[in-house]
């Protein structure tokens, strides 16, 4: 699965050192087309990876 990454944004939800991450990518195939994932957790480096992994699955639903 060959892939580029169009735009990433990131915001927490709530406030303060134990506010939530979410991560949101939009990722774009070989073959043009777009895909979005989107990541929670706690880290902000593992709801990013969450979210290109959301991305990677819903590319691999697809065929």
């Amino acid at each position: 699965l060959t892939f580029d990454v169009a735009d990433y944004r990131e915001h927490a939800m709530g406030m303060g050192a134990n506010a939530t991450a979410v991560a949101y990518v939009e990722l774009r195939l070989a073959d043009g087309m777009t895909l979005f994932g989107v990541g929670i957790d706690k880290n902000i480096v593992a709801a990013s990876l969450k979210a290109v992994l959301s991305g990677v699955n819903r590319a691999l639903k697809r065929g």
